[in-house]
């Protein structure tokens, strides 16, 4: 399982290190939506299951957020915090030890993710999400995900000079 859970982890790092080099928005978001796919495997073959439910969350919410998108209309603000209470919830419902926190807050942050409209914040955010995930990954020994998270933290800072620094 521990092997199993690598390769996992291995399809979220490419996932997540191209995300944050999208340019769009739309890109970003589709490539986040895959990586927490793979999350969910990595983290349920490690018995993380914090974060396996965590992440599927995510994906449940990006499809419906996307939903929205498409028709040209922003995330209702009730929905937007029936997301965040959801989040709360399911992490509590897996809460083992402290550790466990640390995919409540991600999932929080992701709920802001997904309704920014603007790449920054997007990566601003996904930053800071990114390094919570890196403690929690380390702790259940999902070291190609904790890999993932370094990579994507240097992706992201990259990303951030990219588009938002630097002044063509």
């Amino acid at each position: 399982m521990f092997i199993l859970a690598q390769v996992f982890g291995t399809l979220m790092l490419i996932v997540n290190v191209l995300a944050m080099q999208m340019k769009d928005k739309k890109n970003i978001i589709f490539m986040l939506l895959l990586a927490n796919l793979f999350a969910v495997f990595n983290f349920i073959f490690l018995k993380g299951y914090s974060g396996a439910i965590i992440c599927g969350f995510a994906i449940i919410q990006t499809i419906i957020n996307n939903c929205y998108e498409n028709k040209g209309k922003k995330l209702p603000f009730l929905l937007l915090m029936i997301f965040i209470i959801i989040s709360i919830a399911l992490g509590l419902l897996t809460f083992k030890n402290i550790i466990d926190i640390l995919p409540i807050l991600c999932s929080v942050l992701y709920c802001l993710i997904i309704v920014q409209s603007k790449e920054r914040i997007i990566r601003i955010l996904s930053l800071i999400n990114i390094i919570l995930w890196l403690i929690y990954d380390f702790y259940y020994q999902a070291y190609v995900g904790a890999i993932s998270d370094i990579l994507v933290a240097a992706s992201t800072l990259i990303g951030m000079y990219r588009f938002d620094f630097k002044k063509n």
